[in-house]
């Protein structure tokens, strides 16, 4: 997806003012990132946020055992948002390029600029719930059995499992592999 790709799809969600898209066109930049490749690390300062144009990219950390730990997998016209960091405090989370992503991305002084248009609040708001929403549907999947996490997930999103290793999504399942490719064989 372009800049103007990512301007129709918001556009969809709150009618655009053309002084909005032009500040937007303006301040969007693009950033392609290789396959496998970090696209922020703790210990960086997370300035910015990203739309996804193209590709996955997942959120990571690792828990106090050293394990690493599948937080979020971002696709299609996805946010990728860190409250820590939009309010200047550290995060533990790894962003990585799990194909090789396009990603359109915004500063957040620059969101702060945007905040004096009216659709920006709207689009604000509707992201927030976005955010919410794959928070709370993790949380709820993480209290269930895990042959119910891995049926919800691949319900919800089957993308997820034609394109990515088991290894990368039995973390975010908290399951082992082994025990996610048991689940799939019951299925075939």
């Amino acid at each position: 997806m372009s800049v103007e790709d990512i301007i129709a799809e918001l556009d969809k969600i709150v009618a655009l003012s053309a002084p909005f898209k032009a500040k937007l066109r303006d301040l969007l930049f693009s950033e392609v990132y290789q396959s496998h490749q970090i696209i922020d690390a703790p210990g960086n300062h997370h300035h910015r946020l990203w739309l996804v144009g193209s590709g996955i990219v997942r959120s990571y950390y690792f828990d106090s055992q050293g394990k690493e730990i599948t937080q979020a997998f971002y696709l299609g016209t996805d946010l990728i948002f860190f409250w820590e960091a939009y309010l200047a405090q550290r995060t533990d989370y790894y962003l990585e390029a799990l194909r090789t992503v396009k990603l359109h991305s915004l500063r957040y002084t620059d969101l702060d600029g945007l905040r004096s248009f009216p659709e920006m609040d709207i689009l604000l708001r509707y992201f927030i719930l976005q955010q919410r929403r794959s928070e709370l549907f993790r949380n709820r999947l993480l209290l269930q059995t895990a042959e119910q996490r891995y049926r919800q997930f691949r319900l919800a999103h089957p993308v997820v499992f034609r394109e990515l290793s088991l290894r990368l999504i039995a973390s975010y399942l908290n399951m082992t592999r082994e025990n996610l490719s048991r689940l799939i064989g019951k299925d075939l």
